[in-house]
């Protein structure tokens, strides 16, 4: 899955602004698709992250699919801390 990802076209991924106050990588890039989990009854929305000092994509799956994808991770990196 990682590999796949880090093959997708630089053009595909959309660079968002995180607004955590203090946060070093606060441009990191996003690809968003929806997917289908095996035994879950609707598609969940997978949205994948580069660019926030890890060595591989940081993934977060959610079934809110109208959030913005910024409003999101900003809401999740103050939980994980990340």
């Amino acid at each position: 899955m990682v590999d796949e990802l880090m093959e997708t076209p630089a053009n595909q991924w959309k660079q968002i602004r995180l607004t955590n106050i203090g946060r070093t990588f606060q441009n990191p890039r996003v690809l968003e698709k929806r997917i289908r989990i095996r035994d879950y009854k609707t598609d969940v929305r997978q949205i994948a992250m580069i660019d926030l000092e890890h060595d591989a994509p940081t993934l977060l799956m959610t079934n809110q699919m109208k959030t913005k994808a910024s409003d999101l991770i900003d809401r999740y990196a103050r939980r994980m801390i990340i």
